[in-house]
């Protein structure tokens, strides 16, 4: 048992039973939980130390609360976000399924038709998300969800809700997810919608052919810097 899921149980025991520990991914650790009250599912993120330890806590609460309102049916969205004995945290309501990730992994490229399919359902999504000023900046196989027969877009606004009220020029970049990485985010300049684009034809790509694009370029660059 990880130390982090240890110190996660004892700070949410009275809003979540913390079962397990699912993903670690750029800004945040998932546990999978129950709610104490209703015993609903969810999902809780909760941001990792290194993110938090210059964050104002107060913007990233008040820039994470409109993602509470974005209802879209290709939308995973925050139920609720605070703070709790010092952790950063979002939850969402637990969906099953399996992500387009643990497909890729288990399947290999996906048929031309599921690809249609996904990549319509997270292009519906960030259009809807666009309209109301909301980028996503992180769409990879890790942020699609298959569930129901439902493509659902996880994770929307988070980056934009941690680097608030800074620039649109995020920091600078690491090797972490590189080839899902647009060229403006890799040279650390500014990210509008077409970095969301970017993504999606990343994406499709890797659905179709079983492999991540750009997979020696972005990387030799980034860990040239």
């Amino acid at each position: 048992m990880s130390d982090l899921l240890d110190r996660v149980r004892a700070a949410f025991g009275a809003r979540f039973r913390v079962e397990r520990e699912m993903e670690t991914g750029g800004l945040t650790t998932a546990f999978a939980a129950q709610e104490v009250t209703s015993g609903r599912d969810v999902v809780l993120k909760v941001l990792r130390p290194e993110v938090t330890a210059n964050l104002d806590v107060e913007q990233f609460l008040a820039a994470i609360t409109p993602m509470r309102d974005l209802a879209h049916p290709h939308i995973l969205s925050p139920y609720e976000a605070g703070e709790t004995n010092g952790f950063l945290y979002y939850a969402v309501s637990h969906m099953g399924g399996v992500t387009v990730r643990d497909k890729l992994d288990t399947h290999g490229r996906a048929p031309i038709a599921q690809t249609v399919r996904i990549v319509r359902g997270v292009v519906d999504a960030l259009a809807y998300a666009h309209g109301r000023g909301i980028l996503h900046l992180g769409v990879r196989p890790e942020n699609v969800l298959l569930a129901g027969g439902e493509v659902q877009l996880m994770d929307l606004g988070v980056v934009q809700a941690v680097h608030a009220p800074r620039s649109p020029e995020l920091a600078a970049p690491d090797s972490t997810h590189v080839e899902y990485r647009a060229p403006e985010q890799v040279s650390g300049d500014a990210v509008d919608h077409r970095t969301d684009i970017y993504q999606v034809g990343a994406l499709a790509y890797e659905l179709l052919t079983g492999q991540p694009p750009g997979e020696g370029g972005f990387r030799a660059i980034v860990e040239r810097r």
